[in-house]
């Protein structure tokens, strides 16, 4: 893959690739209590693999999947927890947002 084709990968929101959540992102799911949805839901990191071989274990815990298994969790997340508070919308424009009012 070319640098060309890397760069326009890593710009295009339909791209499916896998991300692993360790490390800050372990630690601000533990500061939300939201662990367990990603246990549930998403496969377990065991660390840096090519080819079959594990090149760098990772032995805490952490996930694995792409950005659309990501947010699906993190929307399970605020759901449970925040139903009447939270309205999920898609492909709609956005004209403004006031956070503290809930708009």
């Amino acid at each position: 893959m070319t640098s060309t084709q890397t760069r326009r990968l890593a710009s295009t929101p339909i791209a499916s690739y896998t991300i692993d959540i360790t490390g800050h992102g372990l630690r601000a799911l533990r500061y939300v209590d939201a662990t367990s949805y990603f246990d549930e839901r998403m496969l377990a990191f065991n660390g840096i693999q090519y080819r079959g071989r594990v090149l760098e274990g990772w032995d805490k815990p952490g996930w694995t999947g792409t950005r659309g298994d990501i947010v699906r969790t993190l929307m399970a997340v605020a759901s449970d927890r925040h139903e009447r508070d939270v309205d999920f919308r898609f492909q709609c424009p956005v004209k403004s947002v006031a956070v503290h009012r809930g708009r």
